[in-house]
């Protein structure tokens, strides 16, 4: 979904996480035993996805997903522009 979005981007890691890249922001995607991660450069990108999904487990600019649960397509892209799009943090990863 990521390079589908941002085909541009450029992959690379990041504390040993995979991290797609542009200009203006990032999004980091880590592999869980039971799931994945999505890593955002600050937590206003997730805001409005943790208040519509609050089940899904999230830490401070970061959410997880476990294979079993369902994912709302249109909010997970909502975060990705958001933090692809409004890079506010020079720091790899503030999590």
């Amino acid at each position: 979904m990521i390079l589908e979005l941002y085909p541009a981007a450029t992959i690379g890691l990041s504390y040993k996480i995979l991290t797609y890249k542009i200009e203006s922001g990032w999004v980091a995607l880590g592999y869980l035993k039971d799931g994945v991660s999505i890593y955002t450069n600050n937590s206003h990108h997730i805001a409005p996805f943790k208040s519509a999904f609050p089940k899904i487990k999230t830490c401070k600019a970061s959410f997880n997903f476990k294979v079993t649960d369902a994912i709302d397509e249109s909010a997970l892209e909502q975060v990705i522009n958001s933090a692809m799009q409004n890079w506010t943090d020079p720091s790899p990863l503030s999590v």
